[in-house]
């Protein structure tokens, strides 16, 4: 018997004094949920069709590796408990860097003998990778800590600096701890990178 992504397949032979013959048997599953085609293993329980938005990401169902994305950026996920709460999850360092989800889980709770389709992609925000530096070319201090004035967010300075940028928007304000100096970080201006400017003290 050998098994794959589509199913086990098991081979027999038989032999008589009046012959021979061969049965191949094969168990697996296939169908369509939400215009999305698919086959793969026997389904007990319940099932999901896992949308990662990339292809060769992890996929786990809770907490168990089943493998990776194909080249469509879906797997199959088999044998979900019915009527429970199933958690699946993508590892999202697999994920190119502007792909980042919100959050790399997603809870559901499926009906015996049904499906699903658990959509990651919807989730992605947008990374940037920029500089930031003062008016006059000076570089902040590597460690230091620009704060986002909308939701909090802290967002470390790296040597040169180098610094990412999650969930940017147009019309972000990042000040400096501890400081009276700031920069737009919108995403206009992360492109461009970002200008520190400080309020004179008095």
């Amino acid at each position: 018997m050998t098994r794959g992504p589509l199913g086990d397949t098991m081979a027999e032979a038989s032999i008589t004094d009046d012959g021979g013959g061969v049965r191949v048997r094969h168990g697996g599953s296939a169908a369509w949920i939400e215009g999305i085609p698919f086959a793969g293993r026997r389904i007990d329980g319940a099932f999901a069709i896992v949308d990662a938005g990339a292809p060769n990401v992890s996929i786990a169902r809770n907490r168990l590796d089943i493998g990776e994305t194909g080249n469509d950026g879906r797997r199959l996920v088999s044998n979900l408990r019915p009527y429970d709460t199933n958690i699946i999850s993508i590892n999202a360092d697999d994920l190119p860097i502007d792909r980042a989800p919100a959050s790399p889980d997603r809870s559901v709770t499926p009906v015996e003998g049904s499906g699903v389709v658990v959509r990651f992609r919807d989730a992605r925000e947008r990374i940037l990778e920029t500089r930031v530096a003062y008016a006059d070319g000076a570089i902040p201090q590597r460690g230091a800590v620009l704060v986002r004035g909308r939701d909090g967010a802290r967002f470390s300075i790296g040597s040169e600096g180098r610094i990412v940028l999650q969930g940017a928007q147009d019309g972000d304000v990042l000040q400096l701890s501890n400081t009276a100096c700031s920069a737009r970080a919108g995403e206009t201006a992360a492109a461009d990178g970002l200008m520190l400017l400080c309020a004179a003290l008095l």
